[in-house]
This record gives structure tokens, sequence and C-alpha cells, in this order.
């Protein structure tokens, strides 16, 4: 009981006891019974309170925005005077703090506070608990409760870097094939004339029209291979001053890479040895995609393996002319036999620098003569350029060049 309504009732039953007449009696009885009264249809009000917290997305990348929706509802026909409502926000998500918001709901009334919430940096974040507190006007009855925490995952940051070309020979595992063993219906290459064994929605009716005989689309005939992205998380590969900056471009760049392929409708895997050894082979699964790009969001530098044996581990269960793109900071002569290893295997190994200089530029520079693609990146500029330049699936030229040392 509240000290306003134990001093008002004391003080009746005092007055009662010292002037025993009627109007007192009545008076204290109608204090208590309304006290009573008035209490409890406020507590079944306040009880009754309903608050949700929806987020417009679960999943976003780096750089977006989602919208949390905070909403309270007010079922009965008493009005509530006062909600409190108080939310933790991580600071990489925008904020920092709590944040406060104060309402008052009529009856069957319903009210929303909508949150922005900005990813300036992938991980998997906690958003709440959201703190609830609501009473009457009067301090008759107050009571607070918490709503549970959502979880939030930030992808890394995706460049578009389009369709680019790892090799020429061999571009991201697709290779035209005489024979196909599927076509990509997104890719047609022209018409020809109708054979018996053709199917009727292959036929192009318009053209067959104007030609006088049936004519049928022909596509691009491919056979898909797997990739595999090798992620160096190697705490000690990177420099102190550095380390920070590069490994988010490393992860950025592994992420890029997976997304162009998915768009590619390419089955890829990730293999990365950071705070926890993860190695996940390529797989066409729906979602698979997904769960990926959800290691990348949760992943963090680490000691837990040799990024060598991780690479020969992964690279030893994949089918011949697969892709294998080794992101790491340092290029070392060991990593530079090990891609030679998997060329002469029948792999398509394709070695990616992420650091502000090479250690062996020119042990780099002689893979372009065993067909071994090599790059350095230095920014994310980089990262761009080297899309906008690699844009045409088949070229003469390696699509893939030892950048020169930056002073």
């Amino acid at each position: 009981m509240h000290t306003w309504r134990f001093f008002a009732i004391f003080f009746f039953l005092v007055l009662a006891i010292l002037f025993p007449t009627l109007v007192f009696y009545q008076v204290l009885y109608l204090i208590f019974f309304a006290t009573l009264g008035v209490g409890y249809a406020y507590a079944r009000a306040i009880n009754g309170l309903v608050v949700s917290v929806v987020p417009s997305t679960y999943r976003i990348f780096c750089g977006e925005s989602a919208a949390l929706t905070i909403t309270v509802r007010n079922p009965s026909w008493f009005p509530i005077p006062w909600v409190k409502l108080e939310e933790v926000v991580p600071l990489a998500l925008g904020y920092g703090k709590s944040l406060k918001r104060i309402m008052s709901l009529g009856p069957k009334e319903s009210r929303a506070w909508t949150i922005t919430l900005w990813s300036s940096r992938r991980g998997i974040y906690v958003v709440g608990p959201l703190q609830v507190e609501a009473g009457d006007a009067f301090g008759m009855t107050i009571r607070s409760w918490r709503i549970d925490p959502i979880s939030m995952t930030v992808y890394p940051k995706i460049v578009s870097i389009g369709e680019i070309s790892l090799r020429p020979r061999l571009p991201y595992s697709s290779i035209r094939a005489h024979t196909a063993l599927f076509e990509d219906q997104a890719k047609p290459i022209g018409v020809r004339d109708y054979l018996p064994r053709d199917p009727v929605n292959r036929i192009h009716w318009k053209l067959s029209a104007r030609a006088g005989n049936l004519q049928v689309k022909e596509y691009e005939p491919t056979t898909a291979l797997e990739s595999m992205v090798f992620l160096n998380l190697n705490e000690a590969d990177y420099g102190l001053h550095y380390e920070e900056t590069y490994s988010e471009l490393a992860i950025e760049v592994a992420a890029s890479l997976i997304v162009a392929m998915g768009r590619l409708r390419q089955a890829v895997g990730l293999g990365t040895n950071g705070d926890a050894s993860t190695l996940r082979l390529p797989r066409r699964e729906v979602g698979s995609l997904i769960e990926v790009l959800e290691l990348l969001a949760s992943c963090s530098l680490g000691a837990s393996r040799d990024f060598i044996d991780l690479i020969r581990e992964g690279a030893g269960q994949l089918p011949w002319g697969s892709t294998v793109l080794m992101v790491t900071p340092e290029d070392t002569l060991e990593l530079i036999q090990t891609a030679i290893g998997l060329r002469r295997s029948g792999l398509e190994p394709v070695i990616i620098v992420v650091n502000r200089k090479l250690f062996n530029p020119e042990a780099l520079a002689s893979l372009k003569r065993m067909g071994i693609g090599a790059i350095n990146i230095q920014t994310e500029e980089d990262l761009r350029a080297w899309g906008m330049t690699s844009l045409l699936p088949f070229r003469k030229n390696p699509a893939i060049s030892v950048s020169r040392q930056r002073s």
C-alpha cells in the first residue's frame, strides 16, 4: 500500500475514533473502497498493456539502416496516464546508450515509437532488453517489467565488383562446354532451327513467324564448378598498426567475392582461421550463402590454426577445376608454393594480398606465367577498381595482375 493511502485511511480512522459520528465512518469507507476499486481497475489496465518490439529486418549489411518499432497498446477502457520506455542500443548501431520515451495512452489506444538503427560495423549485436514502466496519475499502481532483447546481424560491407574474371581460361569456375551439363537461360546466345528433341517452351514464336519455319532459343552452355574462399585471420600475420584496418578490409574482400559468386549462382565455401577455425565446403543448398555471410559477420582475429594447413585441407576436398581464392595480409613464399601446388593438382588458385605492401612482388609476378592470378588490394577503391576492369567474362589478358607497390 502506498504511503498517501495509508495516512489518509489512518487519519480518518483516528477522527472516527475521536468523533464517533456516522459521517466520518462513511468517508472512511468511501476512501477505502474507492482506493481499492480504482487501484484494482488501474492494475488490471496496466497489467493488460501489450508491448512489442519488431525490427524491420534482423539482418542488414554494414552501412545500411533498419527500423526498430516499439508498439504499446492499451486494450482496456481505462486511460494509462504514463508509460515509460527505455531501450538499450549498442554503439555499433548508432547510439551506444539508453533511449527513453514517455507517453500516455487513452482507452483502446495504441502508440508506436520508431528507432532508426544505423549499422557502422559488422557483427552480431543485442538490442535491449526494453525496460517498461507504467502507472496511474496518483501513484496508486506502478508496474515495471522487461521485454526480451533481440539479436541483429550486421553483414560485412559489400563492394559491387560485377562479374569479375579471375582467370582468362576459367573465370569464376564457369567453363564453356560443348556438351552442356546445363544451360543458363539468363544468357541467350542466339537461335537455330527447330529439332524434334527440342521442348516447346524453347520455341521463339515471333521469330518463327517471320522466318517461316520454327526457330528455338539457344542459351550459353556452362559447366559450373565450385569456388572456395580462404580468409587468413591469424592475428600474428597482421601488423599492429594496421591490424584492424586490413583485417576488416580482408573480411570485406571475402564477403564481396562470395556475394559476387552467389549472383552468378556459383556454389561457394569459406575457410577461416580466426578466433575459431571454420571450414565450410561449397554447397548449393538454399540459405548456404546466408550461412557463410553470418560466419563473416561474427568472425574475428585469432590464432586457431595455420593458414596453409587450412588451405591444404579444404582444397583437398574440392573437385578438379575449382577456384581457390586465398585472401591474406602476407604473400609468403610458402603461400606462393602452395598456390603452385594447387595449380598443378588441377585447381585454379588466386592470391589476394590485403596489405599496404608486398613482401615478394617478384615471386607473385612470376605466377602469371603459370596461369595463377594474384592481386594486391590496399583500399576499398582497389577492390572496386578490380571489378570495374574485369567485367568481361573472357579476356585475352589475365584479369588479375600484381599491382605496383605504393610509396
